[in-house]
């Protein structure tokens, strides 16, 4: 089993995330813009909404995955214990 450090763990989790949206984000335009290229190439884009969209869902499989992983890891703190946000 590999161990990752706070930063690791949150370095994968933020790649899955900005993977994810990236994939859902570029379906969404393709889909949007289909009405402003020729006729011809519509076909296209629909093909790449496609794509893309399977693409963030096997995207959000992994990222849930990785997140359910690890829900029962223990959390090491180091440093300041003080309160959060004490606004």
């Amino acid at each position: 089993m590999i161990n990752l450090t706070s930063n690791q763990w949150n370095l994968v989790y933020n790649v899955f995330s900005f993977g994810l949206v990236s994939m859902l984000a570029c379906t969404v335009y393709t889909l949007v813009s289909q009405g402003r290229v020729l006729a011809k190439y519509r076909n296209a884009l629909v093909m790449s909404s496609m794509v893309t969209f399977i693409a963030g869902y096997h995207y959000w499989r992994i990222f849930n995955s990785f997140s359910e992983a690890s829900e029962g890891m223990a959390v090491k703190v180091s440093g300041d214990q003080g309160a959060f946000n004490e606004a």
